[in-house]
C-alpha cells in the first residue's frame, strides 16, 4: 500500500502527541499514573525539541529542582520551564517563524547542561547549545568538511607583533589547493580569526566553495584579537588597531603571500564587534579594502557612531554584505534595554543609509539570534556576493 495514502502515524507528529500527553496528565489525579504516562511518552519521543509547523516544545525530564531555559527566543534571559502536572517533566511551548533557527540551553540548578536530549548542537564559545530548527529552515551546509574535496592549507603564526599598536596575536593563513606564488589571489581578512576557523568552519567553507566553482581560489587571513587588550578594546572603533590592521598587517601578508593588490579583491570580515571594526576600517581605507562582510555588526555602538559616519562621509568604492538576526534586539554585555543593544534596529538603519548613499549593498535579516550558527551558515553567500567572478567584474566596471 502506498504510504502516502495511509493515515499519518502518531510518531510523525510528536508535538501532537505531547498535547495529548498534556490532556491525559490533566485528567489523571495520581502522581504515579502521571509519571507512567510520561515514561511512555519519553520512550516513544526521546528527542527535544518537539517541532510543529510554527510551534515547538523544549522539554526536560532529568533530575534537578530548578530548570531554566535561556536562549535566542528569550533574548538570552532565563525563564523557568513549566512543570507538567506533578511529574518530573518540565517544558516550554513557543511559537516561531517557519524559517527560524534558534540557539538555547538549559540551566539545571545553576549548571549549564545544554540540552541533553537534542542531537543538534550549535557552535558556541560559551558551552553546549541546543539548536531549534523550524521546518522551513533550509540553508546549504557548505561549511561541513568533506573528504572528497581537495583541502587547502592552514599556516599558523603564533606571535605576530605590532609596532603601531603595541600588542601580539596569533594569525592563521589559508592557502587554496594548488596555490602558486606566480598568481595573484583575492584575499579575505577575518577578525576573530580563531573563532571563524573553529566555530565558523571557514576552512571547510573555502574548500567546498572553491571546489564547486562558487568562489575563485583565494587566501584567507584569520586574525585573533590581541593578547594584551582583547577584542572589545581592539574592535571598539580603536584607531591604533585600525592602523595596525591597514598599515602593518596587510603589507606583512603581501610580503609573504601572492595576494592581489586590487581593493575589489580584498575582503574584510567580522561578526558583532568584529563587524563594527571591519566596516570602520573599510570606510577609512577603501584603497585597501573594497569589500566588507559584516555579520550581526555592533553598528549601534556609541550612539550609532558608525551609522552617522557613513551618513556624513562621501561615498567610497565599497561593496557591502550586511546580515543580522531578527531576534538580536537585546544583545549584551552593555545595557540590554538600550537602543545600543538593538542590533536589528542598528543594521536596518545602516542599510537604509547605505542605500541612500548609493552603495552596492546586499542586506538580509533572518529569524535567528546572535550566534555562530547564523554567521557560519550565511558566510558562504556573503563571500559569493563579494568575490564571485561575475560579481568582481560587475563591481570593478561600475555596473
Amino acid at each position: 500500500m502506498d504510504r502516502s495514502a495511509q493515515p499519518r502515524h502518531e510518531l510523525d507528529d510528536p508535538l501532537g502527541a505531547f498535547k495529548k500527553l498534556q490532556t491525559a496528565v490533566a485528567a489523571c489525579d495520581h502522581a504515579a499514573s502521571q509519571e507512567a504516562l510520561v515514561d511512555r511518552f519519553v520512550a516513544r519521543y526521546p528527542q527535544s525539541p518537539l517541532i510543529g509547523s510554527v510551534e515547538a516544545v523544549i522539554w526536560y525530564d532529568g533530575p534537578g529542582e530548578v530548570v531554566l531555559l535561556r536562549g535566542d527566543m528569550l533574548q538570552e534571559r532565563s525563564e523557568p520551564l513549566q512543570r507538567l502536572g506533578r511529574t518530573r517533566l518540565r517544558y516550554q511551548h513557543g511559537h516561531y517563524e517557519l524559517e527560524a533557527r534558534l540557539d538555547y540551553h538549559l540551566l539545571v540548578d545553576g549548571q549549564d547542561v545544554g540540552d541533553p536530549r537534542n542531537q543538534r548542537q550549535a557552535p558556541s564559545g560559551y558551552g553546549p547549545r541546543g539548536e531549534l530548527r523550524m521546518p522551513g529552515y533550509a540553508v546549504s551546509e557548505l561549511w561541513q568538511p568533506r573528504a572528497d574535496v581537495p583541502a587547502g592549507t592552514i599556516t599558523a603564526f603564533a606571535d605576530v607583533a605590532s609596532g603601531l599598536y603595541p600588542s601580539t596575536r596569533t594569525i592563521w593563513v589559508y592557502t587554496p589547493p594548488g596555490y602558486q606564488t606566480t598568481e595573484r589571489y583575492p584575499s579575505v581578512f577575518f577578525h576573530d580569526g580563531g573563532d571563524y576557523l573553529r566555530f565558523g568552519q571557514a576552512q571547510a567553507l573555502f574548500d567546498n566553495l572553491i571546489a564547486a566553482d562558487l568562489l575563485p581560489p583565494c587566501i584567507g587571513v584569520f586574525v585573533n584579537p590581541s593578547r594584551e587588550h582583547g577584542r572589545v578594546v581592539d574592535y571598539d572603533l580603536n584607531p591604533g588597531y585600525a592602523r595596525f590592521f591597514a598599515d602593518e598587517l596587510v603589507p606583512w601578508i603581501d610580503q609573504r603571500y601572492a595576494i592581489s593588490s586590487a581593493p575589489a579583491q580584498r575582503v574584510i570580515v567580522g561578526a558583532s564587534f568584529g563587524g563594527l571594526i571591519a566596516l570602520w576600517i573599510a570606510l577609512q581605507r577603501p584603497d585597501l579594502f573594497g569589500c566588507v562582510a559584516a555579520q550581526s555588526s555592533f553598528v549601534s555602538r556609541r550612539d550609532d557612531a558608525l551609522i552617522k559616519l557613513f551618513q556624513a562621509s562621501p561615498r567610497v568604492p565599497l561593496k557591502i554584505h550586511l546580515m543580522v538576526g531578527s531576534y538580536e534586539t537585546h544583545i549584551g554585555p552593555f545595557d540590554r534595554d538600550s537602543g545600543e543593544a538593538n542590533f536589528l534596529r542598528g543594521n536596518r538603519a545602516l542599510h537604509r543609509v547605505l542605500q541612500a548613499k548609493g552603495y552596492p549593498v546586499a542586506y538580509a535579516d533572518y529569524p535567528e539570534g546572535h550566534s555562530w550558527g547564523l554567521w557560519r551558515a550565511r558566510l558562504g553567500a556573503a563571500l559569493q556576493f563579494l568575490l564571485s567572478p561575475s560579481s568582481i567584474q560587475a563591481y570593478t566596471t561600475g555596473r
